[in-house]
């Protein structure tokens, strides 16, 4: 092999090593890009790999319906551990005014009880929307931090008339069982994403997933919000 022909591969590695080194210095120098902040849609959140359902018109959703991340919470009205983190997913909400959105869907794993409820929140829903809902929710848990008794088809009506619903049009929806098919719907797309027990919870944000079991601190939820490293 000869001294020219040496020198020639020689000079030849020299140069890629300069390009490279030309290469990493400019990305480098450049900085980090900014990603763009993307406002999803309710429906445009569920990617492909999420294996919760997405979005439907019956979903109850606290919070914008223009979001960059959505809380999807399965809960049961008899769990006291989905009673505490209620005002934990509240709280998010509040605190990321405009970013966080949050889904609640039924999983009453409890039993018949809490399955009325599921059912009677629905009612609250077909008669005043989606903030009855909500204002049912609440007025549920307050009464029971009030009363240390079982829930009647009664109790449930004057529920409702205390949040300014129909009383003999809600009994007459509760007596129906109509909502009770819903309600089975969303146990069974609960079971079908894995959940077992109440709360669980799952982020989702363009493309990315968390799943939360059971009722986390705030400081919990809000480290894996800001997990979605473009909030």
């Amino acid at each position: 092999m000869s001294k020219q022909y040496i020198k020639g591969i020689t000079a030849g590695i020299i140069i890629l090593v300069l390009i490279s080194l030309i290469f990493i210095g400019g990305s480098y120098f450049s900085g980090p890009k900014e990603e763009t902040l993307v406002n999803n849609t309710i429906d445009e959140f569920m990617p492909q790999d999420v294996t919760v359902t997405t979005y439907s018109p019956d979903d109850h959703i606290l919070g914008p319906t223009v979001a960059q991340v959505l809380m999807i919470s399965y809960s049961d009205l008899d769990c006291p551990h989905c009673k505490y983190f209620h005002s934990i997913l509240e709280q998010a909400v509040d605190g990321y005014a405009g970013k966080v959105a949050w889904i609640y869907r039924h999983f009453p794993i409890s039993g018949a009880s809490a399955e009325l409820k599921a059912e009677a929140s629905e009612c609250a829903s077909e008669l005043g929307g989606n903030k009855s809902f909500w204002r049912y929710i609440d007025a549920i848990y307050a009464y029971t931090d009030e009363e240390d008794t079982d829930y009647t088809k009664e109790v449930f009506t004057k529920l409702a008339r205390d949040i300014d619903l129909d009383e003999n049009e809600f009994a007459a929806c509760l007596e129906s069982d109509m909502h009770k098919e819903l309600v089975q719907e969303h146990m069974d797309s609960g079971t079908k994403a894995g959940v077992s027990g109440t709360p669980t919870t799952f982020l989702i944000s363009r493309g990315k997933q968390h799943k939360l079991i059971g009722a986390v601190t705030f400081e919990e939820i809000i480290a894996a919000v800001q997990s979605f490293t473009y909030l």
